[in-house]
């Protein structure tokens, strides 16, 4: 017994002292980022965060119950000195509990929990954990979680169902999210040139998780004015018909004959490279080299660009190329192949310093425009007279914090709100304009007059096939309106989509939507289109 007794009061004193410990640690922080586990992704995203950040103000907390993954011990990845100047410390999970209950009173102060183990099926349980842990919250609004994920089709839906609170919630596929800064850091448009105007042919080649993300990204960003969209895609030998089976059960309209999209295979370290350039790619203007290994990308990639200067037997002939590497070595070490005097004009994009940063996981421009573009549609429907009062109401910082809780309480709109951000510069650029990255440069009164001239109706309808094509790329297909007034179907929608049955009946012509809308008895959702292009000066403005 008295040893007994003994044991439970140091452990209760142990426990108060962690419980002091924690508190004193959160004083006087604005920024605190919780990491579920230890790695060498991590201490990167941690030390770009510090970078940005000022340390006083900001502070790391790391659950130790499964500290450090294959990545050595914790000594290994931080030295003492670091650990002390970064404010780092290690939790178990009950002190996690114990977080949870400051953060409670503490409202002032902004919490991200980043669920950062390599395995996905651990980040959503971890995910789901918290979200049980934040529930009884009156108000998380201050609380960000960040997911890393595989699947994001399942476990969207995993992440949507068990988030009823008001926590955001940002589901991240690294392979994806690569694809989708490559699209805005090398629009597609690059590679349309004065003898190429009107058609952009785009070649995959390699095997690998992003070769999917690609092809999906580029069907729907490839969707502009006046422009033919052309899609190749060049497997490792082997892979076609899984490939391929894939799309069909998945992704079942993308190879409906909407979009010209060519399949083929070929060992890609033969002689077969070269003779299918020749043969079925040698109008192709924008590359995207996708193989699972760095090394053999900027090989391929280095053949690619002598091959192209020889096809044509003139020597000039550049498409625009991009290549998958994850080592950030190699990504800088890229700009200078060839040396000064010789640029193999070959860009990089997916290395792992690109994604896990400040600047994508906490300070992300594309969320931004992601959050002023759900702004937008959450206005589209007020009366004219009422609109511009309500654009206004937008900038006061509670009013948009409300109208932003819904943003992530579903993923795939998230994500819809995402692709229509990234194709804003696209839309820009059909208008004969560009985003200027210099500071100062809010004037926005000639934009708005293109946007306004007679070419607003055929980005309208671009826009719509933009859409269209972005939830054929998710799994989603089109319904008839018979259908969509049949009592099965309206017990498996939410209004007229259902996404049990991934079906939607706005997935058609543009021209045929009017019609559709008045049958379903519904407001016509072209306004839609047409708004989200009158609102990109708006959606602009303070970035």
């Amino acid at each position: 017994m008295p040893i007994l007794f003994a044991y439970t009061a140091v452990s209760f004193f142990i426990m108060r002292l962690s419980k002091v410990r924690l508190k004193l640690a959160c004083i006087g922080k604005k920024s605190i980022y919780v990491f579920s586990h230890m790695n060498s992704r991590t201490k990167m995203l941690i030390t770009d965060i510090y970078n940005h950040a000022s340390y006083r103000n900001t502070l790391f907390l790391i659950c130790n119950d499964e500290l450090t993954e294959n990545d050595g011990d914790v000594k290994d990845i931080f030295d003492e000195n670091y650990l002390s100047s970064a404010n780092i410390l290690f939790l178990d999970k009950l002190e996690v509990f114990d977080f949870v209950k400051i953060v409670k009173k503490k409202q002032k102060q902004f919490v991200t929990d980043i669920c950062i183990s390599r395995n996905s099926d651990t980040n959503i349980c971890s995910c789901l954990e918290l979200i049980q842990l934040y529930r009884s919250q009156a108000n998380t609004e201050n609380v960000h979680i960040n997911v890393f994920s595989d699947d994001c089709d399942v476990d969207a839906a995993i992440i949507d169902a068990g988030n009823d609170a008001a926590t955001s919630i940002r589901l991240i596929k690294k392979e994806q999210l690569s694809v989708y800064k490559m699209l805005m850091d090398y629009p597609l448009y690059n590679a349309l040139t004065v003898s190429q105007n009107n058609l952009l042919h785009i070649l995959i080649i390699g095997y690998s998780k992003t070769t999917m993300e690609m092809l999906k990204a580029v069907v729907w960003c490839g969707q502009l004015t006046n422009v033919v969209l052309k899609i190749s895609v060049l497997l490792e030998k082997g892979y076609l018909d899984n490939f391929t089976e894939r799309i069909k059960l998945y992704y079942p309209e993308i190879l409906s004959g909407e979009y010209d999209i060519n399949f083929s295979e070929c060992n890609l370290d033969s002689i077969d490279l070269k003779e299918h350039l020749y043969s079925d790619y040698a109008d192709a203007n924008y590359i995207a080299l996708c193989r699972d290994n760095d090394m053999e990308n900027i090989q391929t990639g280095i053949q690619l660009r002598r091959m192209f200067y020889k096809v044509h037997g003139d020597y000039v002939y550049e498409p625009f190329i991009t290549l998958l590497i994850s080592n950030d070595a190699l990504c800088q070490a890229i700009d200078n192949l060839g040396g000064q005097d010789l640029d193999y004009k070959l860009q990089p994009f997916g290395n792992e310093a690109s994604i896990y940063c400040y600047n994508e996981l906490v300070h992300s421009k594309l969320e931004h425009l992601a959050q002023n573009v759900h702004l937008s549609y959450s206005v589209i429907t007020r009366p004219d007279e009422e609109f511009d009062s309500a654009c206004k109401e937008l900038k006061n910082k509670n009013a948009r914090r409300t109208a932003l809780r819904p943003y992530y309480r579903h993923e795939d709109k998230r994500k819809s709100n995402i692709t229509a951000a990234i194709h804003l510069q696209y839309k820009l650029w059909e208008l004969g304009f560009e985003i200027d990255r210099t500071e100062g440069t809010d004037d926005y009164s000639e934009l708005t007059s293109a946007i306004h001239s007679k070419m607003i109706e055929q980005i309208a309808e671009t826009e719509h096939k933009r859409w269209a094509a972005f939830y054929r790329t998710e799994g989603l297909c089109s319904v008839s309106v018979e259908d969509t007034l049949k009592e099965g179907y309206l017990k498996l929608s939410k209004g007229c989509k259902s996404e049990l049955l991934h079906m939607h009946p706005d997935i058609c012509e543009y021209s045929d939507i009017s019609i559709r809308c008045r049958k379903m008895n519904r407001s016509d959702t072209t306004i839609y289109d047409k708004k989200l292009i009158e609102m990109i000066p708006y959606i602009l403005n303070d970035e």
